[in-house]
């Protein structure tokens, strides 16, 4: 059994739901296909947020800022189930490693770069309410800065994600290996394998979209092309879970070592603590562990900046961890890597493409999908006619309700 596609994109995480996503849209037969549950790994693990990176600012991408807040304000109109807004609370002491000023000047771009009618702006908290925040270290404590992000199910967007690339025609397979691959003249032929059924067939398609999150290079390396591609460097992020809510609002904390960590309410009843930054050289990205450096790292953390919680491992629900795969800039330090993104492409003159997706975040993840089948484009039309706008098309379980179509159904 074989079927044609005219693109076919692998890996189903975020970045390759988003391209399928928008591919089926413009009218292209798409295939999507993931070996093992869609958003499994990096895009299942990550700090469950929706925002535009206000730590991206001392680095100077603000590009890659002002991108992330537009596709933020994007999401909160197409998927307001999974993109909830949220408070942040900034503490800034006499010893952080940032200053109040420098602190303020950022919150300030970043409602610049967000726009009009966008979410609440940033504000200072006066003396009493910083004084009320409960559990929160207040020797030393300079300024308390307010700024806005929204939170997200990560799993679930990628999810909710593939299921509207299916919805507008993509073919969508989980549990799907690709075991080959061969290219020839405006084609390749992929050898697939059911991985539940064990059954194998074939599939072919004029344009293949390297979407594999941190199997990019594996797959990338078996794909004869003249671009040469970036390397990748893989950064762990663990993080906790508590039981209770700390604060309604979230509080980004600004260690003296530059690095941030994010302590958030969640699912109403609990309290998400992360992310650490740190190397990892393993090469099992579905199955990342957990280090007991970082472990340590997080409870120090939380001691000096929220002594009266006294946590413990015993309060400690569940952990998780994963990687995030970013550009090799040649730094050592894994918070100086950039968190911008490139695209490989290799047309043959025949019609037959292929691109690798290399970094990429989270909350740009339509956008990059809009790049990638932006750039097919240029080099092959639709095969049939546009079926929405990813930009306004809401997200299944995202539409307006109707109350009068509901009553109908009582």
């Amino acid at each position: 059994m074989s079927e044609e596609f005219q693109v076919a994109v692998v890996g189903g995480g975020i970045n390759g739901a988003g391209v399928a996503r928008e591919a089926a849209a413009r009218g292209y037969r798409t295939l999507l296909i993931e070996k093992d549950d869609f958003g499994h790994a990096t895009s299942g693990n990550s700090s469950k947020l929706i925002h535009g990176g206000i730590r991206y600012l001392e680095q100077g991408n603000f590009s890659l800022v002002r991108e992330a807040l537009k596709e933020r304000r994007i999401l909160t109109q197409i998927a307001p189930h999974l993109a909830t807004p949220l408070r942040f609370n900034i503490p800034v002491y006499k010893n952080s490693s940032r200053p109040w000023w420098m602190v303020w000047i950022g919150t300030q771009l970043y409602d610049l770069f967000a726009g009009k009618d966008n979410l609440q702006r940033s504000s200072f908290l006066n003396s009493s309410q910083s004084a009320s925040l409960p559990h929160l270290k207040k020797s030393g404590l300079v300024k308390v800065l307010q700024y806005s992000d929204a939170q997200t199910l990560d799993s679930r967007l990628t999810l909710e994600t593939v299921m509207s690339a299916r919805n507008y025609g993509a073919s969508v397979k989980n549990y799907t290996e690709l075991t080959g691959l061969e290219r020839s003249p405006g084609l390749f032929t992929l050898s697939l394998r059911d991985t539940e059924t064990g059954a194998h067939y074939e599939a072919r398609t004029k344009v293949l979209v390297n979407a594999a999150g941190p199997w990019v290079p594996g797959l990338d390396s078996k794909v004869e092309h003249k671009q040469p591609s970036p390397g990748l460097r893989y950064v762990r992020g663990i993080h906790f879970v508590i039981r209770g809510p700390i604060h309604k609002d979230g509080f980004l904390i600004l260690p003296q070592d530059g690095r941030v960590i994010f302590v958030l309410p969640w699912c109403r009843d609990y309290t998400l603590i992360g992310t650490t930054e740190t190397v990892y050289s393993g090469s099992d990205f579905g199955h990342v562990p957990v280090s007991s450096e970082e472990e340590e790292y997080l409870f120090a953390n939380m001691k000096e900046y929220f002594p009266d919680l006294s946590l413990s491992r015993e309060d400690v629900l569940y952990e998780y961890s994963g990687v995030r795969s970013l550009l090799e800039s040649g730094g050592s330090s894994s918070t100086a890597l950039t968190r911008e993104s490139t695209i490989v492409e290799d047309w043959d003159g025949q019609g037959g493409g292929y691109l690798a997706i290399f970094g990429g975040k989270l909350t740009t993840y339509r956008s990059m999908g809009v790049k990638v089948v932006n750039r097919i484009g240029k080099k092959q039309r639709e095969s049939g006619p546009g079926r929405g706008d990813t930009q306004r098309d809401p997200l299944p379980g995202g539409e307006p309700v109707s109350f009068e179509a509901e009553s109908e159904l009582l």
